[in-house]
C-alpha cells in the first residue's frame, strides 16, 4: 500500500461514526496566519518552509449563474530551478485523487458553500503552510442556504513522494466533522480553527452565518 492510500485510510478510520462530530482537532494548530490573495498571480516570498517562494493564481472561473468559482494554481521552483505545479492529494474514503488546483464555492457569496484559504502556522510546535477547506454538506429541503454541517481538511505543504504527483504538494493531515451546522464555510473555519473571516464577507453577522 502507498504512503497516500495508507494516509488515506487513516485519515478515514479518525473521521468515521456518529463520534466524529465532536470529535477535537487531531493537531495544535498556532500562529496560524492567512495569506492574502488578490486576483491574478501572487509571488509569496518563503511560502516553503525551506524558504522557497512560490506564485499562487488566483482566478475566477464564471459560470454564468451562481454556481462559479475561485481556482488556484500553486507554482514552486523544482529541483531543476524551473517553476513547477504543486498538486493537492484529495485522496478520502469516499475517492478523489490527485488535482493540479483547487477550488472553492462561494455561491452567492452570503451562504459559501466551500471555502479555501492558505495559511501560515505551526503544526504541533512545528512550522507549515498549510490550505484549510471547509465543505458544508447539502439538504435537499433546506437548499443551498440551509444550514449544514461542514466537513474540514487541513492540507500541509510537504514534498511529493509517491509516482504520479508532483515534487512538492498539499498532503491532508487532520479531517474532522463539525458538531454544529453552518450557513456559511468561513464561520465554520472561524470556529473550529479560529481563522479570521476574509474582507470579503458577505454573511450574516451571526456566530453559524446563519
Amino acid at each position: 500500500m502507498s504512503l497516500r492510500l495508507l494516509l488515506a485510510a487513516l485519515l478515514a478510520l479518525g473521521a468515521a461514526g456518529p463520534a466524529a462530530a465532536a470529535e477535537p482537532a487531531k493537531h495544535r494548530f498556532t500562529e496560524l496566519a492567512p495569506i492574502p490573495l488578490k486576483p491574478g498571480p501572487n509571488t509569496i516570498e518563503r511560502f516553503a518552509p525551506d524558504g522557497r517562494s512560490a506564485i499562487v493564481t488566483l482566478g475566477w472561473r464564471e459560470n454564468g449563474n451562481a454556481h462559479g468559482y475561485d481556482l488556484y494554481l500553486v507554482l514552486m521552483a523544482g529541483n531543476g530551478g524551473m517553476p513547477e505545479v504543486v498538486g493537492f492529494d484529495t485522496l478520502t474514503k469516499d475517492g478523489g485523487g490527485f488535482e493540479d488546483t483547487i477550488r472553492d464555492d462561494p455561491h452567492t457569496g452570503e451562504d459559501v458553500v466551500r471555502s479555501v484559504r492558505f495559511v501560515r502556522g505551526k503544526i504541533d510546535g512545528q512550522p507549515g503552510t498549510f490550505v484549510f477547506v471547509a465543505q458544508r454538506g447539502f439538504d435537499p429541503e433546506e437548499g443551498i442556504p440551509g444550514p449544514s454541517l461542514v466537513d474540514y481538511t487541513v492540507y500541509r505543504l510537504v514534498p511529493g513522494e509517491d509516482v504520479g504527483t508532483t515534487s512538492d504538494m498539499f498532503q491532508p493531515v487532520e479531517t474532522a466533522r463539525s458538531a454544529t451546522r453552518f450557513c456559511h464555510a468561513e464561520k465554520a473555519l472561524l470556529q473550529q480553527y479560529g481563522l479570521p473571516l476574509t474582507r470579503s464577507y458577505a454573511g450574516p453577522d451571526t456566530a453559524d452565518g446563519c
